[in-house]
């Protein structure tokens, strides 16, 4: 079996996000990815990711793709966010580790509002045994750091389903 490599993440972010620029497993891309992408546009999903710069590269790297996107620094503004929301996400990818509730306490709360909800859980400190224990199901998870080429393209599986 052969190794995967791990996946740098070199953004660079020009003109209020109309061009970005990362390295994923060797090979350069430089927005031309973007041409294979259907676009998503009816469609929503919920970020929440409490790193800055990675929030806004996930946002990025959605919306280039088409899809209607909200990011939120912590899960309970989340959480906030979609109580009130009408009509509510299509999909929550989240990160685990999170200030004032953890990604899959955030899962469970707006599973538990919309049973139907597509979630995806990201993590830098756990691995997927995490989700041994978990009482919601969560769809998928990604190791990060993540290749955002299969994040997109599982983004799109999960919203097209």
């Amino acid at each position: 079996m052969a190794q995967k490599l791990p996946v740098i993440y070199a953004c660079k972010f020009e003109s209020k996000m109309e061009k970005v620029t990362y390295m994923s497993q060797g090979a350069k891309y430089d927005g031309q990815w973007q041409k294979d992408v259907q676009s998503l546009s009816s469609v929503s999903v919920f970020l929440v990711e409490d790193n800055p710069q990675l929030l806004e590269f996930e946002l990025f790297l959605l919306q280039s793709a088409g899809v209607s996107c909200h990011g939120f620094p912590d899960g309970a503004a989340a959480l906030a966010a979609f109580k009130a929301a009408n009509p509510r996400p299509n999909l929550l990818l989240t990160d685990f580790n999170l200030p004032e509730m953890d990604g899959v306490r955030l899962i469970e709360e707006c599973k538990a509002m919309e049973p139907g909800l597509k979630t995806i859980l990201t993590s830098g400190t756990v691995n997927e045994n995490i989700l041994a224990d978990c009482n919601v199901k969560v769809d998928r998870f990604f190791q990060k750091p993540w290749d955002p080429d299969e994040v997109l393209s599982t983004v799109r599986a999960m919203l097209q389903a």
